[in-house]
């Protein structure tokens, strides 16, 4: 066993005696700039820098700052979301919101002891502090088209997001059409069908998804129902077969070095296909035009959203600033404590969404609309996901020639129908 495959272990088990020697060996200061040094270089060595300085960061005060986040969260036990998602009144809403921040001010003191063990801990490595360590993790091709994202796809698309919160806020009657923190949750579907299908179950669509691709990993859906429980659901579909092939194909080894813009890929490929009218049919929706409107606006959003996470601004301040111009709503709540307590270097998600928008058309070029329901597509995916661990996403594109990442396939896997936004 390598020091590399004791720190993958490290997570599920606390290694003991010589595995436990490498890898404290391992995460020393000069052990890890030493990783550092070497990330610029094969796929391989960037993969080992993400897992070195994830654990390289962590520790103690790590383990109890997530404790205190639990505890804190109480009583919505980490789902405060989604209480104020079935929250009609926008006065409680807010009430609930305020409750919920007062809670995790409690260990704002025990988040500034970890923030400064965490800078400490990258200034042994050579690195300014913490932010700055994860920033120099980033993918370099990512950063290089992040201007062009911004001009083809995220400037075309303010007014449309723009347009589409106002509408919603017009027909909840908030006071001066301002959306709160408090408000987000509720616009998860910034048109609302959901109420008309409460009765769709998600668990059988995504065992049936799982059984016509013949792919193994299907997640428990069970208490998922609705459109936006179908769509969760959906995501996490994608994920889990991913997931569960690339660790029964390539070993955890494979899994835990790979890298994380696929996960995201896999998910987001799984969770458009309800933006799309083939793809509400496989799910079991409805032919609704407001529904899919709603569904591609969300979609929008949250790759809006993807492209924010690449500038990683310094200041909380700057964060929300961010997030109003690429989602035209704040932070919710839960998402403002993500952004504040859980940096990470930003790039993977932007990536992900855009590799996954090639590899949806490919599927659709290449099996039909209902790729999801083929065999042959599944057998695809699984030769796809092999290849995974070798090369990057923008590599894979490249060799399997499915298009060029940039701003092009986004506005076309994003962009909702015009004319329904009122």
């Amino acid at each position: 066993m390598s020091a590399l495959d004791d720190l993958i272990v490290w997570d599920d088990t606390k290694v003991a005696g010589p595995a436990r020697e490498r890898v404290e060996d391992a995460l020393r200061p000069a052990a890890v700039a030493a990783v550092l040094a070497r990330a610029t270089g094969s796929v391989h060595d960037r993969a080992e820098a993400r897992l070195v300085v994830r654990h390289y960061l962590g520790g103690p005060l790590e383990e109890r700052l997530h404790a205190a986040r639990r505890e804190a969260a109480s009583p919505w036990d980490g789902r405060v979301d989604a209480a104020l998602a079935a929250e009609d009144d926008p006065d409680r809403r807010r009430t609930i919101a305020a409750a919920f921040g007062a809670r995790l001010a409690r260990f704002e003191g025990l988040a500034g002891e970890r923030n400064a063990a965490r800078n400490e801990a990258a200034r042994r490595v050579g690195a300014p502090d913490a932010r700055a360590l994860l920033l120099r993790l980033r993918d370099p091709e990512a950063l290089a088209a992040a201007d062009e994202v911004e001009r083809g796809f995220v400037t075309p698309t303010d007014a449309v997001v723009e347009d589409a919160v106002q509408a919603w806020a017009r027909r909840e009657r908030l006071l001066d059409g301002r959306v709160l923190s408090a408000d987000v949750p509720r616009m998860a579907w910034l048109i609302d069908r959901a109420p008309l299908l409460q009765d769709v179950a998600a668990a059988p669509i995504v065992r049936r998804m799982a059984g016509d691709l013949r792919l193994a990993g299907t997640p428990d859906a069970t208490r998922c129902r609705g459109p936006k429980g179908v769509v969760d659901a959906l995501e996490a579909l994608g994920r889990s077969l991913h997931a569960t092939f690339l660790k029964e194909a390539r070993g955890g080894r494979a899994l835990a070095l790979a890298d994380p813009a696929y996960e995201i890929a896999a998910g987001s490929l799984f969770r458009g296909l309800a933006a799309t009218r083939s793809g509400l049919a496989g799910a079991g929706l409805p032919d609704d035009d407001l529904l899919l409107h709603a569904i591609r606006v969300e979609k929008l959003i949250e790759t809006r959203r993807a492209w924010g996470e690449l500038q990683a601004p310094s200041s909380r301040e700057g964060r929300e600033a961010l997030a109003r111009r690429t989602g035209g709503r704040p932070f919710s709540p839960q998402e403002g404590e993500s952004a504040d307590l859980d940096p990470g270097p930003g790039d993977a998600a932007l990536t992900g969404r855009t590799f996954a928008a090639l590899l949806e058309e490919r599927l659709r070029t290449r099996f039909g609309n209902a790729w999801f329901a083929r065999a042959d597509a599944g057998t695809y995916l699984r030769d796809l996901w092999a290849a995974e661990v070798e090369e990057t996403p923008r590599r894979m594109a490249e060799a399997l020639a499915l298009g060029t990442m940039d701003s092009a396939p986004l506005i076309e896997s994003c962009t909702p129908t015009k004319g329904l936004l009122s």
